[in-house]
């Protein structure tokens, strides 16, 4: 999907109220494609999001991170590169 294609899936969950499940894994998600994901679309029903082999670096997962608490997903269960994440999680904290 890229950037660009993440565009078109944020607008599109627009329109997709009961979405509850979101599977991206190996899409090439980089920092710029979750920055447009958690900003223009609207996820506040997804309570599963797998985002793993994708590109998703420290300013990704931090966009990923405000959307969480700022209550714009009201649950969410993540799934991530167990190794990759951990790294992130050390960097961040």
């Amino acid at each position: 999907l890229g950037a660009d294609g993440m565009q078109h899936l944020a607008d599109a969950t627009e329109h997709l109220p009961q979405l509850e499940h979101l599977c991206l894994q190996g899409n090439s998600i980089g920092d710029k494609g979750m920055y447009t994901l958690v900003q223009g679309g609207s996820l506040g029903e997804i309570a599963y999001l797998d985002l793993s082999n994708n590109l998703i670096g420290d300013t990704g997962m931090r966009h990923l991170s405000s959307a969480i608490t700022s209550g714009r997903m009201q649950s969410l269960e993540l799934l991530l590169d167990l190794l990759i994440l951990k790294e992130k999680v050390e960097k961040l904290t």
